[in-house]
């Protein structure tokens, strides 16, 4: 098959998300048996040279995005970041003429009526694409990669977001406008790819009637039994998080973590140390690294850090869409305290047993915390359930080989048509 993909991300060896490890991944496999390409955006004043990403996968060249809409782009962020209410200002809602649209996509027009499967990835951020690249390659399905519903992100970032009653009314109403049009838009598509079978029935609940898969993360497996690595260890204990901590629900919920459950957490296990591991942390968040508190940045690799934990929490307060650091801690072999978002997804197929404590409460969350460093064995029972049951259910390969057969499925359909 000859399958292309756009996305508003590049990807490449070791890409410092969740989502670009995913899309790398996601094309390697493609890649085995099918023809690949991918076309990624160039925002105006954005870095545009690709020779910095030598290993970028299956790149064929960049789509630059008119300068207007930039600017567009730039001033729609600067108002939601003064009030989140406007949070439905996106690229799409505002989207660039029409006639734009598919001046940036020329130079990938050959590539898309000759395809076989178009795949938008990222598709919540770039649905204003999705007409114009129906009018370019009419008769070629396009599917939507979904990484979250967006409008379930910003309800949630609604509910704490302390404002007037009226400027609520105003937020809610501007969410309702928006999850009507970007389900208007997905109407538009052939298929949907989601990570959750919440979202997938959530999607067809609200009408979208296209064929619909639940795929897997790319997880990576321990090298070695990561309880080796553990009780080498003649002190301390690490409670691990890990995230892209440039987005807000990543280093707010760490901000909140270190305020209102680590002190409890320090105050009766002295010598255990928190870890926040992740690419950009902005400056409030590491001027908290002092004496137990470390924080990384970028690192190369997480797995060490994975090895040498005790605890792994996920504090999310926001944010939608399979946290992939979730199953992958479970698959590292470490019991897991979190949050109720941040286990959607999962504890729905786990089961709270496999998680020590699923919580939004700080003193709750604090003991559990304590519970497991202070009862290693308690640690290592829930640990190893968890361990199982993510080693058990997630397989890249076989999710890869679903994604093909639909893919041969809604192509011969469109030939039919």
């Amino acid at each position: 098959m000859r399958i292309v993909a756009i996305s508003p991300f590049l990807t490449y060896p070791g890409v410092d998300h969740a989502g670009g490890e995913f899309l790398l991944h996601h094309l390697e496999h493609l890649g085995t048996d099918n023809q690949v390409a991918l076309f990624g955006l160039s925002w105006a004043g954005a870095e545009s040279d690709t020779s910095c990403l030598p290993g970028a996968a299956h790149l064929m060249g960049l789509l630059r995005v008119p300068r207007a809409q930039t600017v567009r782009r730039r001033a729609q962020r600067g108002c939601i970041r003064a009030y989140p209410g406007l949070a439905a200002l996106r690229w799409g809602t505002l989207g660039a003429p029409r006639e734009e649209l598919e001046a940036m996509l020329a130079p990938a027009a050959e590539h898309l009526r000759s395809a076989d499967v178009i795949e938008l990835h990222w598709a919540e951020r770039i649905l204003a694409v999705l007409g114009a690249v129906k009018r370019v390659a009419p008769d070629v399905p396009v599917v939507l990669v979904l990484y979250d519903l967006p409008w379930q992100a910003d309800a949630r970032r609604r509910s704490l977001d302390r404002r007037s009653w009226l400027k609520q009314r105003a937020f809610g109403l501007s969410l309702e406008m928006f999850r009507r049009w970007e389900l208007g838009r997905m109407a538009g598509s052939d298929a949907a790819l989601v990570f959750k079978d919440q979202d997938r029935r959530h999607l067809a609940q609200a009408g979208l009637d296209q064929p619909m898969l639940v795929i897997d993360p790319p997880l990576q497996a321990p090298s070695a039994e990561p309880s080796r690595a553990r009780a080498s260890r003649r002190e301390g204990r690490n409670v691990l998080m890990t995230g892209a901590f440039d987005r807000p629900e990543n280093y707010r919920s760490a901000l909140w973590f270190l305020d209102q459950v680590w002190p409890s957490v320090e105050a009766r296990c002295p010598h255990a140390r928190c870890i926040i591991a992740g690419t950009h942390p902005p400056e409030l968040l590491q001027a908290r690294a002092a004496g137990n508190v470390i924080v990384t940045g970028y690192v190369p690799s997480l797995a060490p850090l994975y090895e040498d934990a005790d605890v792994f929490v996920a504090p999310l307060l926001a944010g939608a869409g399979l946290k992939f650091k979730v199953p992958q801690a479970m698959l590292y072999g470490l019991p897991v305290v979190a949050t109720p978002i941040a286990v959607e997804g999962v504890v729905e197929e786990a089961g709270p047993g496999a998680f020590a404590a699923i919580t939004v409460e700080p003193t709750a969350m604090a003991q559990s915390v304590v519970d497991l460093l202070t009862h290693p064995e308690r640690a290592r029972v829930i640990a190893e359930r968890a361990r199982r049951w993510a080693a058990a259910r997630y397989d890249f390969a076989a999710s890869t080989g679903r994604v093909l057969a639909m893919y041969e499925e809604i192509t011969r359909a469109s030939t039919a048509h």
